[in-house]
């Protein structure tokens, strides 16, 4: 997954870690963080400016559809087809 800063015409970083597609991503509130749901039914976080990898979540049984941070960035919340929301902690790395 390639991000891109539209304003600059410049990718910012290259985020790898779904084997499938990713369906949803969210910025977390201090743009410190990319979670992206993905095909693979994980949940993934990645350093928003270098793309480095730093949280696998696992536990949803089919295709994770959505993700969202908290307000405060210590939780994210996933959907997935498999009719289950699961929270996860988010920890500051």
């Amino acid at each position: 997954m390639l991000i891109w800063d539209i304003a600059a015409n410049r990718q910012m970083c290259s985020c790898q870690g779904h084997w499938g597609s990713s369906n949803g991503l969210a910025w977390s509130p201090d743009d410190s963080r990319i979670a992206a749901a993905g095909s693979d039914w994980t949940v993934q976080v990645w350093n928003a400016q270098t793309g480095a990898q730093l949280l696998t979540y696992q536990g949803h049984r089919d295709t994770v559809w959505s993700v969202a941070w908290s307000p405060d960035g210590n939780f994210l919340a996933s959907g997935s087809a498999d009719h289950t929301i699961q929270i996860w902690e988010a920890p500051q790395l």
